[in-house]
């Protein structure tokens, strides 16, 4: 089962994480602390990106948002998105199931936060 977990945002920036575990909403600032030692404190946030349950090559949280590049081709760069009418999470036109499901390797090389230039040019 797919943990439920978020990438927070605040004023553009990330801030946090936020996972639930055993009825409870824990946080962390970097997300790298091992779950014991996340707490209940709230992280101030305006939006937040959900985690879609896969990981890149190198071990990496592929988030909404994210952007992906397929065996190290930057020609075939896209954006992780949720797909409402379909109900999942997608990386252009193909959903991230049936991008798994293929021969191909997948490295996350940035998000809308940390790497914007990427939304408006070519990779």
């Amino acid at each position: 089962m797919r943990p439920i977990k978020f990438r927070l945002i605040r004023a553009g920036k990330i801030v946090g994480y936020e996972v639930w575990d055993k009825g409870l909403w824990l946080y962390d600032e970097s997300g790298k602390t091992p779950l014991i030692d996340w707490n209940t404190i709230r992280i101030r946030h305006d939006q937040k990106d959900q985690f879609t349950g896969l990981h890149d090559r190198n071990g990496k949280e592929i988030c909404d948002g994210d952007t992906l590049i397929l065996d190290g081709d930057k020609k075939f760069s896209g954006k992780v998105w949720f797909d409402e009418k379909r109900g999942q999470f997608c990386y252009d036109e193909l959903s991230l199931a049936e991008l798994f499901s293929s021969d191909c390797s997948v490295e996350v090389i940035g998000n809308r936060y940390e790497n914007p230039e990427l939304l408006t040019q070519e990779v």
